[in-house]
């Protein structure tokens, strides 16, 4: 038979979820964390002078370091409230990071403006 209780009566389950694990947030997942980001970034731009390439175009994109402030900070709520530089970057926001200088969508780097055309002619140099 099925009683009802009410929570603050489970006295284990409500004394267990005020005193969360601190081992489930320990230093190993960040580790763990930051060496699958870093291994993504490698994938990304494999040498190391080209990402410091991209890393000084993106710190020299106004655009970019609208975007980086925008992200420590946080996002607006609403559309409307958000600059309007930053407006076309509203559909991938939550998959948005800064890593080592540069924006990464999700596994894809965010070309600055400036290197734009040299990325855009490089890809088509394989077509040939």
């Amino acid at each position: 038979q099925l009683v009802y209780k009410p929570g603050k009566e489970l006295f284990i389950a409500d004394t267990l979820s005020r005193a969360p694990s601190p081992l489930l947030f320990c230093d190993d997942v960040t580790q763990d964390c930051e060496e699958q980001v870093h291994a993504v970034l490698n994938l990304v731009i494999p040498e190391d002078s080209t990402r410091v390439k991209f890393a000084a175009a993106t710190a020299a994109d106004p655009t970019l370091l609208l975007i980086k402030e925008i992200l420590i900070r946080g996002w607006p709520e609403h559309k409307a409230q958000c600059p309007v530089a930053a407006k076309p970057f509203w559909s991938v926001r939550h998959h948005l990071a800064e890593v080592d200088g540069l924006l990464l969508n999700g596994s894809r780097l965010v070309v600055p403006a400036s290197l734009r055309q040299e990325v855009l002619a490089g890809i088509h140099d394989g077509h040939f």
